[in-house]
C-alpha cells in the first residue's frame, strides 16, 4: 500500500495520509512542462530536479506532476491541476510544494486556489473540527465539503485557502503552502516528512532532539473539571489529600480559571445567565482574586498571604514539584478592562475582532462569537513585554511555579 501525506502548510494545518489502491488508473500522459525563473513548474515537473533527488527511503519515486496530472509511483493523486499551481519539488528529499499565483495578480487578504480533482481515494486525516481542536477522520473522497485550509467543493476538487485575517494584509500568490511526500508506511512517512521540513526551514525542532520538560514523567491533576471557576485554596488541598491517601499523589498541579482578578459587565448577580457572556469577562489586575488573598491553613491565625505563600505551602505539603496556573493569551477571554487602576499602565483598547471566512466556514463557535459581539481588552503592543514580565515576574517568581 502506498501512502501519500498532503500537509496544509499555515496556522490551520491539516494533514492527510491517502492510501492508493492498484485500480487507481496509471499516468501514460507526456510532460508538459512550464517552468520559472526559481526552477520551479508550472503545470508540470522540472526533470533535471527529479533527477537529483535522492532514493527515499520508503518508496522507489517521488510526487510528479505531469501534464496537469499529480502523480505518485505512476497512480494518479489529482487530475486537471489548473495551470496556476506552482509545483517545486524540495532538493535532496523525497518530498515537494504544491503553490498557486493569483490567476488575475489581484492582492488580497484571502485567496481560494484548486489543486485538481480529487476523488474515490481512501483518506486518514486530522481534522479541525474545532478552532483549536483536531480529531482524526478516516472515509472515502467522494464528495468533500470545507476542511479549513484543505478544502473541497461539490466537484470533487481539492482546495487551499489562504487567509491573512487581516484586510491590510495582503498577497497575490502562495508558493509554498501544500507539503507533499508519500512512503508506504503512515508513520514512518509523518516522521520522516517533519524532518524534511525540520532541515528545509530551519526554524524549529524535532520533539525528539528537545529537552522534555520535567512533569511528563509526574502523575498531575488539573482543577478544571473539579471545581470549574469555583477554584479555591480548600478545594485544591482537600483533593491534593485525597489524591494522596488513595495512594496517588499529584506531583504536578495545574491552577485553571478561576484564580484570576476579573469582572463582567454583562453577567448581573441576580440576574439569568445568558450562554456566552463569560467571555465577557475582563481582568481588573494581574493579582490573585480575593479567593487567594487569606490563604494560610492556620485556622487560628489571621496572617494575610497570597498565591505564592500558598504554592509554597501546598508544594512543601504535599511533595508537589511544579505548580502551573492558567491563563489567556491577552490575560483573561475578554482581555483586559480599559482604564481599571490594575491595568490602564498597559494601555488596553476595547476591540471588536472580525472573523475570517475561513473560521466561519469551518463552524461557528460561541466563545468567538461572543468575543465578537462583546469585545476584547487589547494590549498596547508597546506595553506587551511590560505585561506578560509583571504577569511572569512580580506576579510569580519566588513562589515555587513549576
Amino acid at each position: 500500500m502506498l501512502h501519500s501525506t498532503v500537509v496544509s502548510l499555515s496556522p490551520k494545518a491539516l494533514q492527510f495520509s491517502f492510501g492508493f489502491s492498484s485500480f487507481l488508473a496509471t499516468n501514460h500522459n507526456q510532460s508538459r512542462r512550464r517552468r520559472t525563473r526559481d526552477g520551479s513548474v508550472r503545470g508540470g515537473v522540472k526533470t533535471s530536479n527529479i533527477n537529483r533527488w535522492r532514493q527515499s527511503m520508503f518508496v522507489s519515486t517521488k510526487p510528479v506532476l505531469e501534464d496537469t496530472i499529480l502523480s505518485v509511483s505512476g497512480q494518479d493523486v489529482l487530475t486537471d491541476v489548473p495551470p496556476n499551481v506552482v509545483f517545486t519539488p524540495i532538493p535532496n528529499s523525497s518530498a515537494a510544494f504544491l503553490g498557486a499565483t493569483s490567476q488575475n495578480a489581484a492582492s488580497q487578504s484571502r485567496h481560494v486556489f484548486k489543486l485538481g480533482v480529487l476523488r474515490d481515494v481512501r483518506l486518514l486525516s486530522i481534522f479541525r473540527f474545532k478552532l483549536w481542536w483536531m480529531i482524526p477522520r478516516v472515509g472515502v473522497v467522494q464528495e468533500m465539503t470545507s476542511l479549513s485550509s484543505l478544502q473541497g467543493n461539490t466537484s470533487n476538487e481539492l482546495e487551499f485557502c489562504v487567509e491573512s485575517g487581516d484586510p491590510a494584509i495582503v498577497t497575490s500568490e502562495s508558493l509554498k503552502a501544500v507539503f507533499v511526500n508519500c512512503g508506504n508506511h503512515p508513520f514512518d512517512l509523518v516522521n520522516e516528512s517533519i524532518k524534511t521540513l525540520e532541515k528545509h526551514y530551519g526554524s524549529f525542532a524535532l520533539r525528539e532532539t528537545k529537552e522534555m520538560p520535567g512533569m511528563l514523567d509526574c502523575f498531575g491533576w488539573c482543577t478544571w473539571d473539579a471545581f470549574y471557576q469555583e477554584v479555591n485554596p480548600k478545594g485544591i488541598r482537600d483533593g491534593l489529600r485525597s489524591l494522596s491517601e488513595g495512594g496517588t499523589p499529584a506531583k504536578f498541579l495545574i491552577i485553571d480559571d478561576g484564580w484570576q482578578d476579573t469582572s463582567n459587565e454583562f453577567q448581573k448577580e441576580g440576574e439569568p445567565f445568558v450562554e456566552g457572556t463569560q467571555f465577557g469577562g475582563r481582568l481588573n489586575s494581574i493579582e490573585e482574586n480575593n479567593k487567594f488573598h487569606c490563604t494560610t491553613n492556620a485556622l487560628d491565625s489571621d496572617k494575610q498571604s497570597g498565591l505564592k505563600d500558598f504554592v509554597s505551602e501546598i508544594k512543601n505539603t504535599f511533595g508537589l514539584r511544579y505548580v502551573y496556573v492558567w491563563h489567556a493569551l491577552l490575560g483573561y477571554w475578554g482581555g483586559l478592562v480599559p482604564n481599571a487602576p490594575g491595568t490602564k499602565k498597559y494601555n488596553p483598547k476595547l476591540r471588536y475582532p472580525v472573523q475570517s471566512p475561513g473560521n466561519l466556514a469551518n463552524m461557528r463557535d460561541g466563545s468567538m462569537d461572543s468575543m465578537e459581539k462583546y469585545g476584547v481588552g487589547t494590549i498596547d503592543p508597546a506595553k506587551a513585554y511590560q505585561f506578560y514580565d509583571d504577569l511572569h515576574g512580580s506576579c510569580f517568581t519566588g513562589c515555587g511555579w513549576g
